[in-house]
């Protein structure tokens, strides 16, 4: 570092003097004890973000997306109520009309269905239509039955399409369902319908009636946007009854998601009244996307898991 000459450059009545030295010039030894000079009052200051600390401009941050979240759920349930408003108001008007079936406003869903013997509601949730409920059926969509009553050995052992009711047959059922007996079969098949492993979703012969399909990952994925997002769909999938209380849902989306639990690879049967899951069509290697949600939690989970599981299944109409 060069030295500079303090006579030369500053002015007469300058009023602070870095030629601490006395030597007429400032060199590095002068910037060394000016700095020295004020010991300890040079010290590290927090991170600012305009007049904020960065802690509490995180803080602020985190806030407002938080609000943003619940507007977005405002808009959305305000919306999903004016189209049933406009519905309910169609629906008045048409009523003394010979042959009007109400259910023909609801938008593309139609009327319920009947498939193999059962009644399924439909609900419209953005521009997807879904079973309102899940499926029941024990054989594939041409008639052919699908593998049932499987001991746990020959469930785990299966690379072929196979369908349980959740508590069939099996001193291995654990459930805490605050509606009845899950590990009853015949209730549970009533409250909950069958479970499915991915082998009988991914069988050509279908699951689903003419003209609708075991809904892709890509499919959930459009549903829980349109929902707000994976923290807080899994209340606007859940029903409203069928939860422990603490957990209940909003249903939001008219989608009524019960706790169905689900059959473990190697055939026990877990979970009933606090975890409801639906199987995708989307493989994932050896495992294959699902959705799950929780008794204790708001939100809506998609990983991939082992084919052999048991989940409930829901269909979707097709778009193609």
């Amino acid at each position: 570092m060069s030295s500079v000459s303090a006579q030369t450059v500053l002015p007469p009545n300058y009023p602070y003097n870095p030629d601490s030295d006395g030597d007429e010039f400032v060199a590095v030894s002068d910037v060394l004890m000016s700095v020295a000079s004020y010991d300890n009052e040079f010290q590290v200051q927090s991170i600012m973000v305009d007049t904020l600390s960065l802690e509490e401009a995180i803080q602020i941050l985190l806030q407002q997306q938080s609000l943003n979240q619940e507007a977005l759920i405002q808009s959305q349930q305000a919306l999903i109520q004016s189209q049933q408003d406009l519905i309910d108001g169609l629906s008045n008007s048409l009523a003394g009309v010979e042959g009007f079936e109400p259910c023909l406003l609801n938008w593309t869903c139609g009327c319920p269905l009947t498939y193999q013997g059962y009644d399924y509601e439909t609900v419209q949730i953005g521009e997807q239509c879904w079973f309102a409920e899940n499926l029941r059926s024990d054989s594939y969509e041409n008639g052919e039955q699908i593998p049932s009553n499987l001991t746990n050995a020959e469930w785990e052992a299966t690379t072929v399409g196979a369908v349980a009711i959740f508590g069939e047959g099996s001193g291995n059922c654990f459930e805490q369902s605050v509606e009845g007996d899950a590990c009853d079969e015949v209730w549970s098949l009533e409250e909950y319908g069958r479970l499915y492993n991915w082998f009988a979703v991914e069988d050509a012969r279908g699951l689903c009636p003419n003209g609708w399909v075991v809904p892709s990952d890509d499919n959930w994925t459009t549903m829980t946007d349109l929902l707000g997002g994976m923290l807080v769909a899994g209340d606007a999938i859940k029903s409203v009854t069928g939860w422990p209380e603490i957990s209940t849902g909003t249903d939001l989306s008219g989608f009524s998601g019960l706790p169905g639990g689900y059959r473990y690879w190697d055939g026990t049967f877990d979970n009933a009244g606090g975890f409801g899951s639906w199987w995708s069509s989307t493989p994932a290697g050896s495992s294959a996307w699902f959705r799950y949600v929780l008794g204790w939690s708001s939100e809506i989970m998609g990983p991939a898991w082992d084919k052999r599981y048991g989940y409930s299944v829901r269909c979707i109409q097709d778009s193609q």
